[in-house]
């Protein structure tokens, strides 16, 4: 940490984003600073984003209370705590100067730069006829998601813009364009 943070410095936590019970801790009593989607207490997942979190005594608050009910036994215990960039201000800057990164999401781009529905349909002109698994293992390769991919498969399924059947053959479904409805 840089030398802006003095020893009585002090940041603003809770246990997790949107909760409005805020404590106000010394920074020397925050350790193990690290990027999370899970929330602390009951482990409430980010939907994939990333924020800063750390951990503190549940008994060493300057001010205020996080949501910590000391039910498992005696105080004190380490809890998680999540740190907001706002109300932090330079504190919070301070904080994540020596840390990784922040994550990113975890979406990649295609590589292609087209929508996924765009790709599927070239995939499957230029292969005239390839199992859905091969759809959606090549789609997966250019960085699409997966649920994205299976819903718009099943979506233009349902639209009948592509054909799924069995193939007697290989005994496998397999995927084409329908070719007489007309994008």
């Amino acid at each position: 940490m840089t030398e802006i943070l003095s020893d009585d410095a002090t940041v603003l936590v809770c246990r997790q984003p949107g909760d409005y019970r805020y404590a106000e801790y010394k920074v020397s009593g925050v350790d193990s600073l690290h990027w999370s989607k899970t929330s602390g207490g009951v482990r409430k997942s980010l939907f994939g984003q990333y924020f800063l979190y750390g951990y503190v005594y549940c008994d060493e608050a300057v001010s205020g209370e996080v949501a910590h009910s000391c039910m498992h036994g005696s105080a004190p215990h380490c809890i998680k705590v999540y740190i907001p960039k706002k109300g932090n201000g330079s504190v919070y800057e301070a904080l994540i100067e020596d840390l990784p990164k922040k994550p990113g999401p975890r979406r990649a781009k295609p590589i292609t730069g087209r929508t996924c529905k765009e790709d599927m349909h070239i995939i499957i002109a230029e292969n005239n006829t390839l199992r859905r698994t091969e759809i959606i293992g090549t789609l997966l390769e250019i960085g699409h998601g997966e649920n994205n991919i299976k819903r718009i498969l099943r979506k233009q399924v349902l639209d009948k813009k592509l054909i799924c059947e069995m193939d007697p053959k290989i005994k496998r479904l397999i995927v084409r364009i329908n070719e007489t409805v007309s994008e």
